[in-house]
């Protein structure tokens, strides 16, 4: 048995499936790029056989979208004057007032950058098998696959009314994402064995949500993917 830690950063983009029966949000998510993302995660390994082995542990993800627009909106501008009121005076005569009034004069066009970055922050329990291809001196290599049971802690994302300006934030007990959803981890390891038992691990990995993560129809469906590099170290227990 060995015990691992593994931390590191990925880039994190999304597959939105289904979308929203809200235009407006739709063409707001459409709008979605990737952005930086990272995770940590503390597990146990235990070896079945000299090259296969089992991990299950505790992690933590922070996957993440960024929007970086500029929103053009129209601005009327008013052009003050005073106009002339008539007022009937008892001699017969006519005395001219004036009061203050505007007109519209013409129509502008008002610039905003927004630059949002919507979070998605997740508690895993990772079920991996990994297989141990060869060694090379104190280097040993190999390949990782299995699945990820991940519970949706909070985030932000951008609200879609408006100008798309504001962002909202959620927690656990209140949050139009589902709670619990599963997934998968594909991903290759390197290992060099440090003195005694500790070993340097170094981990690329591909995780793809495949569980729709908006559990409401007014947003689209969203499975959430990212790559990343992981690195870390662990300890032989035997």
């Amino acid at each position: 048995m060995a015990v691992q830690l593994l931390l590191g950063p990925a880039l994190s983009y999304r597959h939105l499936g289904r979308l929203s029966t809200d235009p407006v949000q739709s063409e707001m998510e459409k709008l979605e790029r990737p952005a930086e993302s990272y995770s940590a995660e503390l597990g146990l390994t235990y070896a079945l056989t000299p090259r296969l082995s089992l991990l299950t542990g505790l992690g933590y993800s922070e996957y993440a979208t960024r929007l970086d627009l500029t929103v053009k909106q129209p601005v009327v501008v008013y052009e003050s004057f005073r106009r002339p009121v008539l007022e009937y005076t008892t001699n017969g005569l006519f005395n001219t007032l004036y009061v203050p009034d505007s007109i519209p004069s013409s129509n502008e066009e008002e610039q905003q950058r927004v630059r949002h970055r919507d979070v998605y922050r997740f508690v895993s329990v990772p079920l991996q098998v990994q297989y141990q291809l060869g060694t090379a001196g104190r280097f040993s290599y190999g390949l990782t696959l299995g699945a990820t049971a991940n519970l949706y802690v909070g985030g932000r994302t951008t609200q879609a009314s408006g100008c798309g300006c504001d962002q909202d934030s959620w927690n656990l007990g209140k949050s139009p994402f589902r709670m619990v959803s599963l997934g998968l981890t594909a991903g290759s390891s390197l290992r060099y064995r440090l003195a005694g038992r500790w070993n340097l691990s170094l981990q690329p990995t591909f995780n793809y949500l495949l569980t729709p993560l908006a559990q409401t129809p007014d947003r689209s469906a969203r499975h959430i993917l990212s790559a990343g590099m992981r690195t870390g170290v662990s300890f032989d227990l035997r």
